[in-house]
């Protein structure tokens, strides 16, 4: 099963990896959908879309500022879609990269990540 639900397709890239090896970053270009989205691994979870992840860990403001990554393919999203991520902290608490903004404009970004 792929990261959103049976579009399996694709290839899935790790970006970087935090110092203890808990987390892994990367992003997944899903070549039906045309689509590209960032992802995160972790140790307890295993492999989500980091839409998912903050959505799950966030604040509800934040949640309320992220598309949903497990929403159907090709469903339009009113808000941060994650397309590629940069890197992340050596201890894991913080991911940067890029996406687009709730106006869909092209700009960067910086989660503080729960501990």
């Amino acid at each position: 099963r792929g990261l959103r639900g049976d579009v399996i397709d694709g290839q899935h890239y790790s970006q970087d990896v935090s110092d203890d090896g808990k987390t892994v970053v990367g992003q997944v270009t899903l070549f039906l959908l045309g689509e590209q989205s960032a992802w995160i691994w972790t140790q307890g979870r295993g492999n989500e879309l980091l839409q998912d992840y903050v959505r799950r860990n966030g604040t509800a403001q934040t949640r309320a500022q992220v598309c949903a990554g497990s929403r159907g393919p090709l469903q339009p999203c009113n808000g941060w879609k994650f397309w590629n991520v940069a890197a992340i902290s050596n201890d894991g608490s913080v991911i940067v990269g890029t996406g687009a903004n709730p106006d869909g404009i092209f700009e960067a970004f910086m989660i503080k990540a729960p501990k």
